[in-house]
Protein backbone atom coordinates (compact mmCIF):
# COMPACT_ATOMS: atom_id res chain seq x y z
CA UNK A 1 0.00 0.00 0.00
CA UNK A 2 1.23 3.33 -0.94
CA UNK A 3 1.90 6.31 1.70
CA UNK A 4 -0.28 9.22 0.90
CA UNK A 5 2.23 12.13 0.04
CA UNK A 6 2.45 14.95 1.56
CA UNK A 7 2.13 18.59 0.41
CA UNK A 8 4.05 20.87 3.34
CA UNK A 9 4.73 24.22 3.00
CA UNK A 10 6.58 26.02 0.26
CA UNK A 11 9.42 27.92 0.25
CA UNK A 12 7.67 31.02 -0.10
CA UNK A 13 5.47 30.17 2.99
CA UNK A 14 8.50 29.30 4.89
CA UNK A 15 9.92 33.00 4.42
CA UNK A 16 6.27 34.39 5.28
CA UNK A 17 6.82 32.40 8.73
CA UNK A 18 10.14 33.36 9.98
CA UNK A 19 9.47 36.97 8.93
CA UNK A 20 5.98 36.94 10.87
CA UNK A 21 8.27 35.18 13.68
CA UNK A 22 10.92 37.95 13.75
CA UNK A 23 9.74 39.42 16.90
CA UNK A 24 8.65 37.18 18.87
CA UNK A 25 10.73 35.78 22.00
CA UNK A 26 10.76 32.09 21.08
CA UNK A 27 11.08 32.95 16.98
CA UNK A 28 14.12 30.48 17.34
CA UNK A 29 12.39 27.47 18.20
CA UNK A 30 10.31 27.86 14.94
CA UNK A 31 13.57 28.49 12.80
CA UNK A 32 14.45 25.18 14.61
CA UNK A 33 11.34 23.49 13.23
CA UNK A 34 11.68 24.34 10.13
CA UNK A 35 15.31 23.93 9.56
CA UNK A 36 16.17 20.78 11.16
CA UNK A 37 12.61 19.29 11.36
CA UNK A 38 13.05 18.46 15.03
CA UNK A 39 9.71 16.27 16.45
CA UNK A 40 7.42 18.41 18.64
CA UNK A 41 8.46 16.48 21.76
CA UNK A 42 11.98 16.34 20.90
CA UNK A 43 12.62 20.21 20.49
CA UNK A 44 10.65 21.03 23.43
CA UNK A 45 13.32 18.39 25.21
CA UNK A 46 16.24 19.48 24.29
CA UNK A 47 18.66 21.22 26.85
CA UNK A 48 21.51 23.73 25.95
CA UNK A 49 24.38 20.66 26.93
CA UNK A 50 22.83 19.35 23.37
CA UNK A 51 23.74 22.49 21.44
CA UNK A 52 27.52 22.76 20.71
CA UNK A 53 27.94 26.42 19.38
CA UNK A 54 31.50 25.75 18.53
CA UNK A 55 31.42 22.61 16.67
CA UNK A 56 27.82 23.87 15.22
CA UNK A 57 26.46 20.65 16.69
CA UNK A 58 22.75 19.75 18.02
CA UNK A 59 22.46 16.98 19.25
CA UNK A 60 18.92 14.89 19.63
CA UNK A 61 19.28 12.76 22.95
CA UNK A 62 15.63 13.16 24.52
CA UNK A 63 12.10 14.39 24.22
CA UNK A 64 9.19 15.46 26.50
CA UNK A 65 6.50 12.56 26.72
CA UNK A 66 3.06 12.14 28.64
CA UNK A 67 3.27 8.71 30.20
CA UNK A 68 -0.04 7.56 30.56
CA UNK A 69 -2.19 7.58 34.28
CA UNK A 70 -3.07 4.45 36.40
CA UNK A 71 -5.72 3.87 38.64
CA UNK A 72 -4.26 4.52 42.96
CA UNK A 73 -7.34 4.00 44.10
CA UNK A 74 -7.30 0.29 44.97
CA UNK A 75 -10.89 0.39 43.86
CA UNK A 76 -11.74 -3.11 41.77
CA UNK A 77 -14.01 -1.64 39.09
CA UNK A 78 -13.66 2.03 39.28
CA UNK A 79 -16.03 4.42 37.80
CA UNK A 80 -13.75 6.95 36.71
CA UNK A 81 -10.85 7.50 34.30
CA UNK A 82 -7.32 7.02 35.54
CA UNK A 83 -6.63 10.59 34.78
CA UNK A 84 -9.04 11.74 37.07
CA UNK A 85 -8.50 9.07 40.10
CA UNK A 86 -7.81 10.98 43.26
CA UNK A 87 -4.91 8.66 43.98
CA UNK A 88 -3.12 8.33 40.15
CA UNK A 89 -0.32 7.48 39.37
CA UNK A 90 2.50 8.17 36.67
CA UNK A 91 1.35 10.53 33.71
CA UNK A 92 2.34 14.10 33.78
CA UNK A 93 5.20 15.49 31.21
CA UNK A 94 8.63 13.77 31.99
CA UNK A 95 11.47 14.29 30.03
CA UNK A 96 12.56 10.73 28.45
CA UNK A 97 15.57 9.90 26.98
CA UNK A 98 15.42 8.53 23.13
CA UNK A 99 16.02 4.73 23.53
CA UNK A 100 15.98 4.40 19.26
CA UNK A 101 19.03 4.03 17.17
CA UNK A 102 17.25 5.81 14.78
CA UNK A 103 16.16 9.06 16.53
CA UNK A 104 19.68 9.49 18.85
CA UNK A 105 21.07 11.70 15.97
CA UNK A 106 23.42 14.61 15.78
CA UNK A 107 22.32 17.31 13.22
CA UNK A 108 24.63 20.10 11.59
CA UNK A 109 23.48 23.40 12.40
CA UNK A 110 23.34 26.32 9.79
CA UNK A 111 25.25 29.48 10.70
CA UNK A 112 21.98 31.67 10.99
CA UNK A 113 20.11 29.82 12.91
CA UNK A 114 23.62 28.87 15.41
CA UNK A 115 23.45 32.67 15.56
CA UNK A 116 19.75 32.85 16.08
CA UNK A 117 19.92 30.33 19.19
CA UNK A 118 22.93 32.43 20.93
CA UNK A 119 20.84 35.31 20.69
CA UNK A 120 17.97 33.34 22.00
CA UNK A 121 20.23 31.86 24.85
CA UNK A 122 21.19 35.73 25.86
CA UNK A 123 17.47 36.67 26.39
CA UNK A 124 16.27 33.56 28.63
CA UNK A 125 19.38 34.48 30.61
CA UNK A 126 18.14 37.81 30.88
CA UNK A 127 14.53 36.70 31.78
CA UNK A 128 15.66 34.28 33.92
CA UNK A 129 17.61 37.06 35.92
CA UNK A 130 14.51 38.76 36.36
CA UNK A 131 12.23 35.96 37.38
CA UNK A 132 14.71 35.73 40.25
CA UNK A 133 13.45 32.58 42.66
CA UNK A 134 10.50 32.03 40.50
CA UNK A 135 12.73 30.33 37.75
CA UNK A 136 13.00 26.85 37.89
CA UNK A 137 15.72 25.48 36.14
CA UNK A 138 15.54 22.34 33.77
CA UNK A 139 18.48 24.42 31.41
CA UNK A 140 15.84 23.68 28.27
CA UNK A 141 16.15 25.56 25.64
CA UNK A 142 12.41 26.48 24.75
CA UNK A 143 10.70 26.55 28.05
CA UNK A 144 7.72 27.73 29.75
CA UNK A 145 8.10 31.57 30.74
CA UNK A 146 9.28 30.34 34.03
CA UNK A 147 11.43 27.56 32.88
CA UNK A 148 9.38 24.80 33.13
CA UNK A 149 8.89 22.50 30.05
CA UNK A 150 6.33 23.89 27.75
CA UNK A 151 2.83 22.03 27.44
CA UNK A 152 2.88 20.65 23.87
CA UNK A 153 -0.42 22.15 23.43
CA UNK A 154 0.87 25.50 24.57
CA UNK A 155 3.57 25.12 21.59
CA UNK A 156 1.09 24.12 19.10
CA UNK A 157 -1.44 26.73 19.73
CA UNK A 158 1.71 29.47 19.34
CA UNK A 159 2.52 27.74 15.81
CA UNK A 160 -1.61 28.64 15.21
CA UNK A 161 -1.40 31.46 15.94
CA UNK A 162 1.86 32.56 13.99
CA UNK A 163 0.76 30.67 10.51
CA UNK A 164 -2.50 33.17 10.97
CA UNK A 165 -0.29 35.68 11.43
CA UNK A 166 1.59 34.92 8.65
CA UNK A 167 -1.20 34.39 6.01
CA UNK A 168 -0.16 30.67 5.31
CA UNK A 169 -2.65 27.74 5.14
CA UNK A 170 -3.14 26.03 8.65
CA UNK A 171 -1.15 22.82 8.82
CA UNK A 172 -0.27 21.37 11.78
CA UNK A 173 2.84 21.88 13.49
CA UNK A 174 4.20 18.12 12.81
CA UNK A 175 4.20 19.42 8.60
CA UNK A 176 7.33 21.73 9.70
CA UNK A 177 9.20 18.42 9.73
CA UNK A 178 7.73 17.12 6.43
CA UNK A 179 8.65 20.85 4.67
CA UNK A 180 12.57 19.85 6.23
CA UNK A 181 12.34 16.41 4.09
CA UNK A 182 10.99 17.94 1.31
CA UNK A 183 13.20 21.03 1.43
CA UNK A 184 16.20 18.97 2.02
CA UNK A 185 15.43 16.45 -1.03
CA UNK A 186 14.44 19.39 -3.17
CA UNK A 187 18.09 20.35 -2.82
CA UNK A 188 19.16 16.89 -4.20
CA UNK A 189 19.96 15.70 -0.61
CA UNK A 190 20.41 11.36 -0.73
CA UNK A 191 17.13 9.86 0.99
CA UNK A 192 19.17 8.06 3.66
CA UNK A 193 21.24 11.45 4.22
CA UNK A 194 17.47 13.14 5.18
CA UNK A 195 16.41 9.60 6.94
CA UNK A 196 18.98 10.08 9.20
CA UNK A 197 18.75 13.64 9.74
CA UNK A 198 14.81 13.12 10.79
CA UNK A 199 15.35 10.84 12.74
CA UNK A 200 13.62 7.68 10.56
CA UNK A 201 14.20 3.97 10.65
CA UNK A 202 12.08 2.96 7.49
CA UNK A 203 12.81 3.97 4.02
CA UNK A 204 9.50 3.89 2.83
CA UNK A 205 8.56 7.00 4.43
CA UNK A 206 10.23 8.33 1.37
CA UNK A 207 7.33 7.14 -0.42
CA UNK A 208 5.62 9.95 0.62
CA UNK A 209 7.80 12.10 -1.08
CA UNK A 210 7.46 10.73 -4.33
CA UNK A 211 6.14 14.14 -5.54
CA UNK A 212 9.56 15.54 -4.93
CA UNK A 213 11.64 12.31 -5.97
CA UNK A 214 10.99 11.75 -9.19
CA UNK A 215 11.95 14.99 -11.14
CA UNK A 216 15.17 14.80 -9.14
CA UNK A 217 15.31 10.66 -10.66
CA UNK A 218 14.56 12.34 -13.87
CA UNK A 219 16.80 15.17 -14.21
CA UNK A 220 19.39 12.53 -13.01
CA UNK A 221 18.43 10.44 -16.12
CA UNK A 222 18.90 13.65 -18.84
CA UNK A 223 22.23 14.27 -17.20
CA UNK A 224 23.57 10.87 -17.95
CA UNK A 225 21.55 11.14 -21.47
CA UNK A 226 23.88 14.36 -21.95
CA UNK A 227 27.12 12.86 -21.00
Amino acid sequence: MRETELEPYSLKDCRRILLAAIELPNRARWSVALALGLRQGEALGLKWEDINFEQHQLRVRRQLQRPSWHHGCGEPDPDHQPAKCPHRTGGGWVLEDVKSRARRRTLAVPPQLLQQLRQHRRGQAAHRLAAGPAWHEYELVFPRPDGQPQHPSVDAKAWRALTQRAGVPPLRLHYARHTTATMLLAQGVDGRVVMGLLGWSQASLLTRYQHVIDPLRHDAAQRIDRA
